[in-house]
């Protein structure tokens, strides 16, 4: 099976980030840190005694802010480097030696797991974006640069992995998954997206309830980019019906003969509607 090897160091934790509330249950004086949720069998977390709930407080001796910091870290350290974590697990604070792996991404499921690399690195993009906006909101100009630095590193990363996949897919290296990687591109009209489908974890991520896709490009210039449309939005329904892939959204557009198509997208957590006057190709 073929696989993906990355130059960029590899944990094998699912992170989070901490509200109050969570801090004060897990022992903690302050809202900082990333806080650990599934632990990949057999990965370098794994080896290390990660396990879920501890807090990562430290990367070597950088404190660790939020999710997005400790991947910035994290990418800035090649395969095989030692670290030394500092963590906390049950209010108790200890220290942790790690050796980073290399991630290797096997495709089992090509249309769920084939871009799961780069939808992770989209879905800290966004988070990063909404952390600039509320630095902004509070005044905080430095912080804003900061979070907005991250969030073009972590689109660069998702756009390089997607890339990477794609040029495999077109190579015939590895089974194609149309629902993943090809754009949404009917037979009459054209919105100018590609979609992901929606994982369960990056429906809790995104605060998605229901089924959907993710949008993961909108090219420049096409229909969805005139008409508002995001990498990071999830396309929940297109005129009251649910989207689960780009064939669903296809069939949508064929059916539709003049007018408008209504679609219902998450942005930031919150749901919002967007109307595409469909333009004849």
């Amino acid at each position: 099976m073929p696989v993906q090897l990355s130059d960029r160091g590899y944990v094998g934790v699912y992170l989070g980030d901490l509200n109050a509330e969570r801090a004060r249950d897990l022992g903690l004086q302050e809202i900082r840190g990333a806080v650990v949720g599934r632990v990949e069998e057999g990965s370098p977390a794994a080896n290390a005694g990660l396990q879920e709930n501890d807090v990562i407080l430290n990367f070597n001796a950088e404190r660790v802010q939020n999710r997005a910091h400790f991947y910035r870290l994290l990418i800035s350290s090649q395969p095989g480097s030692a670290v030394s974590l500092g963590i906390i697990r049950g209010g108790a604070e200890q220290k942790l030696a790690m050796v980073l792996g290399q991630r290797r991404l096997s495709v089992p499921d090509p249309c769920q797991r084939l871009f799961s690399e780069a939808n992770a690195y989209l879905a800290s993009a966004t988070e990063s974006h909404k952390l600039a906006d509320e630095a902004q909101q509070k005044g905080d100009e430095k912080e804003a640069r900061r979070f907005i630095d991250e969030e073009k590193m972590f689109r660069q990363m998702a756009e390089e992995s997607r890339a990477y996949i794609e040029g495999e897919i077109r190579d015939g290296r590895v089974a194609e998954c149309q629902p993943s990687r090809r754009p949404v591109n009917a037979n009459r009209y054209q919105i100018g997206v590609s979609l992901a489908p929606l994982t369960p974890q990056l429906a809790d991520f995104f605060n998605v309830a229901q089924d959907g896709a993710l949008i993961t490009e909108v090219r420049a210039g096409e229909l969805g980019e005139q008409t508002g449309l995001k990498a990071g939005d999830c396309i929940v329904t297109v005129d009251g019906k649910t989207v689960r892939s780009s064939s669903d959204i296809d069939r949508l557009l064929n059916q539709e003969s003049s007018g408008e198509l209504e679609f219902v997208i998450v942005r930031d957590r919150s749901q919002r509607t967007v109307k595409i006057k469909l333009d004849q190709k």
